[in-house]
């Protein structure tokens, strides 16, 4: 079989998982690993940055992206329902042509071949609610708290069983947020 030579860039790695086409220079490419620790990427206008990270008190290790200039405000997590519980993480592009992260005994903990991932926020670009031809939601949900990244009880999601609005929602109660967040429907 002839080498080939796979490019992935930090931006695929969201796109990967929420379904979007976006382009950046920076890459890793097949044979190449990020390791917990010693390796991080870039986005090339040095917006984001990729690698793991343990948040708060936690001493959990995931993988995620943060803003370069603000370390702390991390927005996106790849295994926010998988931590890794030591040092030895590594993501990597398997012969698929998928990311995968793996933990310390080589065991796959997260993969870019996921259908569906929650998020937790979102940036310019990117799109909340349904698509109506095939059903597929995408809402934000909340971390569970400042060291768990896991899925807490918040979301915020496009409710369209009647006037489509945006609603906050913690548990199955409705927020009252202080926003007008309806949408005018024009014919």
């Amino acid at each position: 079989m002839s080498r080939l030579l796979l490019r992935i860039s930090v931006w695929s790695l969201i796109i990967l998982s929420i379904g979007e086409l976006l382009f950046a220079a920076d890459t890793i490419t097949a044979g190449q690993s990020i390791r917990d620790g010693t390796d991080t990427l870039i986005s090339s206008f040095q917006s984001f940055e990729l690698g793991f990270f343990s948040p708060g008190n936690s001493n959990n290790r995931y993988l995620g992206i943060w803003y370069k200039i603000s370390p702390g405000t991390v927005v996106w997590v790849a295994n926010r329902n998988n931590p890794i519980t030591d040092k030895n993480g590594v993501l990597t592009v398997n012969n698929d042509g998928n990311l995968v992260l793996l933990n310390g005994e080589k065991s796959i903990i997260w993969s870019s071949n996921s259908s569906k991932l929650p998020l937790d926020t979102l940036l310019s670009g990117m799109k909340l609610g349904w698509n109506l031809r095939t059903g597929f939601e995408r809402y934000l949900t909340s971390w569970r708290s400042a060291d768990d990244p896991s899925p807490g009880d918040s979301t915020y999601r496009l409710d369209i069983t009647e006037l489509p609005q945006l609603i906050l929602r913690t548990g199955s109660k409705k927020v009252d947020n202080g926003m007008d967040t309806d949408f005018v429907a024009f014919p």
